[in-house]
């Protein structure tokens, strides 16, 4: 039997953010989530082409506004799946962030 070729690995990304990742970071919410209330750790990680374990480390440190939906207050002991983040906090993040 032959074996199947193996799967190139991706290029790892450099430091600095690719042309379009430094463009969506000044898009607000109602351009990428029209009428939506709030959004999903991994929806955030992909659109700012991070880990969701990136995410939740915004999260925790303050820097991302969230709810812990699982048991109602923040905590940084809550897994990634109780985290829901209010469109609002995302147009706060990406305009106290943009360069």
């Amino acid at each position: 039997m032959k074996t199947p070729p193996a799967t190139p690995m991706p290029p790892r990304r450099s430091a600095a953010a690719p042309a379009d990742e430094r463009a969506l970071r000044g898009v607000l919410s109602q351009e990428l989530w029209a009428g939506r209330t709030v959004l999903y750790v991994r929806e955030i990680a992909r659109a700012l082409h991070v880990t969701e374990q990136h995410v939740v480390n915004l999260i925790t440190e303050g820097r991302l506004r969230a709810i812990n939906v699982g048991n109602g207050v923040s905590s940084s002991k809550a897994t990634r799946d109780y985290w829901r983040i209010p469109v609002g906090a995302w147009d706060a993040y990406i305009q106290e962030n943009a360069s």
